[in-house]
């Protein structure tokens, strides 16, 4: 017995302190709690952030994670089309029922592992009965390759050398350097938000979104209370072994695209060469016509002339005559002997003075 009563209050106070400590419990926000007696579930699970209570010694808390988590899975190498790729990709999920997580994977780290299996093997799957160039869309701008990466820009050509057009949220085939933006079409724009084939819906988003829906469907059907938020590929190229190879066969064909064009650019030139060494004939040849019209008027004008001064004034006209005569045979530094005879002589010798 107590023999001092005073101490009594005290103790009474001490063992309720005791029960109340022991059967309080508080949850923070981002977390969710899941009540435990004898082993079991007890009620619902908890979500809503505050001071809970429990009965002690009796029944226990568990509490788990209410915010998004992250899963990043290894790299893995996939065989497709006789090549080896590598795919890594990473998911956001969240536990959507405490109870049927802890009964199915009890932790974190159970999930993570079980994430592992189903994701790998979903991605495994769809990568691979999927066709390559809609999974690494080689696609060329301005001489250098993306490798599947998003670009923007005039032309963009896929891997089987068929040329696409971006519009504002899908593409359109065969045409190049042109967009439709807002239901109108202006040249040298657009934006490549996936790379898709029209009529085909087997873009690699394509392929993402159902990757994520057969994830979330086969965590549903075996009830593990985790639900998958987001699924994206961070990474998927050729492994190194054969990355060098496709980038060689690559190259040499658009070295043999670039020979092509090279040869046909050749073509239009001489093409054009042609047609401008006909035309400066023609147009030479249409001169000299012109000319020789213009040279005969000419002559013919000043025939007449001469004709219709030799009419008025003979003696002149043979006296012009002889002195065109004399131009033509003596030189500048010419010496000519004449006789007083000769019509030139003549023309040359001092009139008398009357």
């Amino acid at each position: 017995m107590i023999k001092d009563k005073r101490l009594i209050p005290l103790l009474v106070l001490l063992v309720l302190g005791f029960f109340v400590y022991s059967s309080a419990y508080i949850v923070k926000e981002g977390e969710q709690a899941v009540v435990f007696q004898f082993g079991k579930p007890v009620g619902n699970s908890i979500s809503e952030a505050g001071l809970k209570f429990k009965i002690p010694f009796i029944q226990n808390v568990k509490k788990f994670e209410k915010r998004i988590l992250e899963w990043d899975g290894d790299p893995t190498e996939i065989p497709l089309e006789g090549k080896y790729i590598l795919v890594d990709a990473f998911a956001r999920w969240r536990i959507s029922d405490p109870q049927l997580f802890y009964k199915s994977v009890m932790d974190v780290s159970g999930a993570q592992s079980r994430l592992d299996d189903i994701i790998n093997g979903i991605v495994r799957d769809e990568i691979s009965i999927s066709e390559l160039k809609f999974v690494i869309p080689n696609t060329v701008y301005n001489g250098k390759y993306d490798n599947g990466e998003i670009l923007e820009g005039e032309k963009i050509e896929s891997s089987d050398n068929k040329n696409i057009v971006m519009t504002s949220d899908t593409c359109i085939e065969g045409a190049t350097s042109e967009g439709l933006i807002d239901g109108k079409w202006t040249k040298g724009t657009g934006k490549l938000k996936s790379f898709c084939d029209v009529g085909k819906d087997k873009g690699r988003q394509s392929i993402v979104n159902s990757i994520i829906s057969k994830v979330q469907d086969k965590f549903v059907s075996e009830k593990m209370g985790i639900e998958v938020v987001d699924i994206q590929i961070k990474r998927i190229n050729y492994t190194d072994a054969v990355r060098s190879s496709v980038f060689i066969k690559t190259r040499s064909e658009q070295d043999v695209k670039a020979d092509k064009l090279k040869s046909e650019g050749l073509q239009i030139a001489e093409t054009i060469r042609g047609q401008m060494n006909k035309k400066e004939k023609d147009l030479s040849s249409s001169a000299y016509k012109e000319a020789e019209k213009i040279k005969g008027r000419g002559d013919a004008e000043a025939t007449s002339i001469l004709m219709k001064a030799h009419s008025k004034n003979p003696e002149f006209y043979k006296f012009y005559k002889a002195l065109n005569a004399l131009e033509e045979v003596v030189g500048k530094d010419d010496q000519i002997i004449l006789t007083t005879e000769s019509p030139i002589f003549k023309i040359l010798r001092t009139p008398q003075v009357q």
